[in-house]
Order: C-alpha cells, then sequence, then structure tokens
C-alpha cells in the first residue's frame, strides 16, 4: 500500500500522527485495506481532504500541505499533491469554500 503514496508521504504522515487523531485513523484504515488500487487511495485521500477544506477553507488547508512539504508554493510540491491540491482547488472554488473560515 505504501508504494502509492507520493515520496516522504507516509514519513509526513507519521509525524503528524504522533499528535493528530485523524491522521491516526487514516493510517489505521490504510493498513486495515491492503488490497485496495492507487486509484482508491487517491479518492479515499480527496475525501478526507475536502472534509478538512469544508471545515477550515481551502487557504488555509493549502497553508497546511505548504508547510507540511517545506514548499513555498504549489509549484515546489510533490507532483501527485500539486495534481491534487489543483483539483481541490477547482472544486473548493465551485462549493464556495475558497475563504478561511474562522476557528473557535
Amino acid at each position: 500500500m505504501t508504494q502509492y503514496l507520493p515520496d516522504g508521504y507516509l514519513k509526513v504522515l507519521d509525524e503528524i500522527s504522533l499528535n493528530d487523531t485523524e491522521t491516526k485513523s487514516f493510517l489505521e484504515w490504510v493498513n486495515n485495506h491492503p488490497d485496495l488500487s492507487e486509484e482508491d487511495i487517491e479518492n479515499q485521500i480527496i475525501e478526507m481532504d475536502k472534509f478538512q477544506i469544508e471545515g477550515q477553507g481551502f487557504e488555509n488547508f493549502k497553508r497546511q500541505r505548504l508547510t507540511i512539504y517545506h514548499a513555498q508554493t504549489i509549484e515546489h510540491l510533490p507532483e501527485k499533491v500539486k495534481l491534487r491540491l489543483e483539483k481541490l482547488q477547482s472544486w473548493a472554488t465551485e462549493k464556495g469554500l475558497i475563504e478561511n473560515k474562522e476557528s473557535f
């Protein structure tokens, strides 16, 4: 399963998972589904990302992704992550979810 994740993604997830219950849940899900295709995994990642965008807005989500990958812009992200982020940006624009959401 890990061969389908972008380079460095599993390491980043491991680091985040030390403190993040949502990431722990995703890693557990991945480990419990060894027979999933790359497309299945990608679709699951996109659905989880959409959920996060709905809660915080795309701009916050994008900023977090850039921080995770130590990237200055989307262009500096791994190709697979860049393409995913571009798709999510289009989706978020259609849904009116680009702006940051206030956190309480």
